[in-house]
């Protein structure tokens, strides 16, 4: 039997892109070369299959 909380709020959820930041990256996916060659600058959709 498990029970209990779990506390999530230690690390605020938008950390590593603040961090990310600071070393010059935009954003999460804007620098990523595997990112930019598979999706390129489409919206990204959980509902649209990747080319």
């Amino acid at each position: 039997m498990a029970g209990g909380i779990q506390n999530m709020s230690q690390i605020p959820i938008s950390s590593a892109m603040e961090v990310g930041k600071q070393f010059g990256f935009s954003s999460p996916t804007a620098e990523s070369k595997g990112w930019q060659h598979r999706y390129g600058d489409e919206e990204i959709s959980q509902f649209r299959a990747p080319k």
